[in-house]
């Protein structure tokens, strides 16, 4: 079953069967900051306390999406004859991308038998201060899938513009394993 949840002002979706909850905040990141084992009555990821935490540390908690992901020296770089510049926010540099906290758009839920996912977007072109830094209009659209015991999270990325777009992804998934990693199967 899928469930809209208020979380300290913040909507999220939470999708349940008897195995796992997990538990997605479109409006920040599109994170989905919590899964919870049921058979096992554990958390899989770290799990931010509240809205403010997850909006003040997104690469922290749950599985955030990260574009472009790790660390570009100086926040700089030159593809096909531009050059381009992303603000400095670690140490000199920029570090894990322009997505991690901007507000997606929940555009599908599928409600089946066995199956439930959420599917949300996210327009460059909607924040000025991304297009800035990387002027490219790409469209994301992020789904997950809850099935049983499998959750799966399927990206896709579209350019709508006419040129070639430098593009690259990660995601920061923070994994609870309770100092005992042999006890875990991911």
């Amino acid at each position: 079953m899928t469930t809209i949840l208020d979380w300290h002002g913040e909507q999220v979706y939470m999708m349940e069967n008897d195995r796992l909850q997990v538990y997605l905040c479109p409006a920040i990141g599109n994170n989905l900051f919590r899964i919870r084992d049921l058979v096992l009555d554990r958390e899989v990821i770290r799990v931010p306390d509240t809205p403010a935490t997850l909006k003040e540390n997104p690469i922290h908690y749950g599985c955030p999406l990260l574009m472009p992901p790790s660390r570009i020296r100086e926040g700089k770089f030159h593809y096909r004859g531009r050059d381009y510049q992303f603000e400095i926010n670690s140490n000199g540099h920029h570090i894990h991308g322009l997505i991690k906290s901007r507000p997606w758009r929940v555009t599908e839920t599928v409600e089946g038998s066995t199956v439930q996912a959420v599917t949300c977007t996210l327009s460059t072109s909607d924040f000025p201060d991304l297009i800035r830094q990387y002027p490219h209009d790409l469209t994301f659209a992020m789904t997950y899938v809850l099935e049983e015991s499998s959750l799966v999270q399927k990206l896709t990325v579209t350019n709508q513009g006419k040129e070639a777009a430098p593009f690259g992804y990660g995601v920061h998934t923070w994994f609870n394993l309770d100092s005992e990693p042999d006890q875990w199967t991911l």
